[in-house]
């Protein structure tokens, strides 16, 4: 299954289950403008909510297959359908079509997910843990990706609406889970950078600093000849310097920015680059700007040629006009306090 299809979290809208119950308001709607429709499969259904226009249609067709026995129901395409409601922010309608999942193919790990990620959507943090407990009866080799991201994620949600006390044991769990991952999928930066990102919701910042700085600078044995060496991190850099980018020496931060853009180039992969390369300017910009000597800092040539390429690289590789502002106005600041007027980025 397509990487895309399951990916379904959208972590920044609150109000969203709140929007699926007003898209569902036309109740004339769900009455009878299905009577009669051939329906005799999961895949027939998919094929209609993606065409439907309001959230009372979908639901509609949804109720077929949720209280119709004698409809098809492929793993595939009922998965596909759940994402629909998943990415709609329709959960409650999501959480049920994951459960007729798990009622038909009861170890599919990706039903549970499903199932976890609405949970998680919802607030119901003990049926939300009865699921997760289910994957935990199936082999962790057997767990795919989507399943981890999405327990894990379940996790961090969870820690937002319990005492502290229960935090802490809910945290250990998260941490023994995305362990037992790691052991059966070693040299795999995701697994790190969800770990860190547990820690971090728990408040534990120097825990989640040292896993992230791990991942980036220590190397790690490969899964196939076993040789050490550092993996791809650019997920892992990406976090440590949205947690601690304004709190480390800025020496670090712009190690962590070239070790996150040569991950991307080792990976042939554009995204962040530009994040990654703006990071490195600004690194370099503190460390010049903290210089006590002028002559060790903006009275340096090669340090001030170094940065002003910096920002040059990140200006050309920046996708808005609001950053490409910004970059301008450090460059022309820098430019200034080292006595340059033939160093232009246009």
């Amino acid at each position: 299954m397509l990487e895309e299809d399951k990916l379904s979290y959208d972590e920044t809208d609150a109000d969203g289950q709140n929007a699926a119950d007003q898209d569902c308001e036309p109740e004339e709607e769900d009455g009878s403008w299905y009577e009669g429709l051939p329906i005799v499969s999961t895949t027939e259904a998919l094929a209609l909510v993606e065409g439907a226009n309001s959230g009372g249609l979908r639901r509609s067709i949804a109720d077929l297959v949720l209280n119709f026995d004698d409809i098809s129901v492929d793993s595939v395409s009922l998965h596909n359908l759940t994402n629909v409601f998943l990415t709609s922010h329709d959960f409650e309608y999501a959480l049920n079509l994951a459960k007729l999942g798990l009622d038909r193919f009861p170890r599919s790990v990706t039903h549970l997910a499903d199932a976890v990620q609405a949970c998680a959507r919802l607030g119901r943090i003990e049926e939300g843990m009865a699921f997760v407990n289910q994957a935990l009866e199936i082999r962790m080799d057997r767990w795919d990706w989507y399943l981890v991201v999405w327990v894990a994620s379940f996790f961090k949600y969870s820690l937002d609406s319990l005492p502290d006390d229960e935090c802490e044991a809910l945290v250990s769990k998260a941490v023994d889970i995305l362990n037992s991952y790691e052991a059966c999928h070693a040299f795999d930066e995701r697994v790190r950078n969800q770990k860190a990102e547990v820690l971090a919701a728990a408040n534990h910042m120097a825990e989640a600093a040292e896993e992230l700085e791990d991942a980036i600078f220590s190397p790690q044995r490969t899964p196939i000849d076993k040789s050490m060496t550092l993996m791809p991190a650019s997920q892992c850099c990406m976090t440590y310097l949205q947690l601690f980018g304004s709190t480390v020496a800025a020496r670090k931060i712009g190690d962590v920015a070239r070790r996150g853009y040569a991950s991307l180039a080792q990976n042939h992969q554009s995204a962040s680059a530009s994040a990654f390369l703006l990071y490195e300017a600004f690194a370099l910009d503190s460390e010049i700007s903290n210089q006590r000597e002028y002559a060790d800092g903006f009275g340096n040539e090669t340090k001030v040629t170094q940065l002003l390429d910096a920002y040059e690289i990140a200006y050309r590789q920046a996708d808005d006009e609001e950053t490409r502002e910004l970059i301008r106005q450090r460059f022309d600041v820098a430019c200034s306090r080292a006595h340059l007027k033939n160093r232009t980025l246009e």
